[in-house]
């Protein structure tokens, strides 16, 4: 669960479910949310950390980061 959560942290919405062990501090700071559909899709989250450098390097993660879950 806590995995699932935080891969819709990177490949979904960047603005919540930070945890990466435990839900904890996302549900005291209220930013956990359960699933997709709970928030949008983010424009930029496929795009955060990946200059045209590291996507050519990293071409499946560039590919992996623009699929919506």
């Amino acid at each position: 669960r806590i995995k699932r959560h935080h891969l819709l942290h990177h490949f979904h919405n960047e603005q919540g479910n930070f945890g990466i062990t435990s839900l904890f501090c996302d549900r005291i700071f209220g930013s956990e949310y359960g699933s997709a559909e709970d928030v949008p899709f983010s424009q930029t989250v496929s795009n955060l950390g990946y200059a045209d450098e590291e996507r050519s390097h990293y071409p499946w993660v560039a590919q992996l980061s623009e699929q919506k879950p």
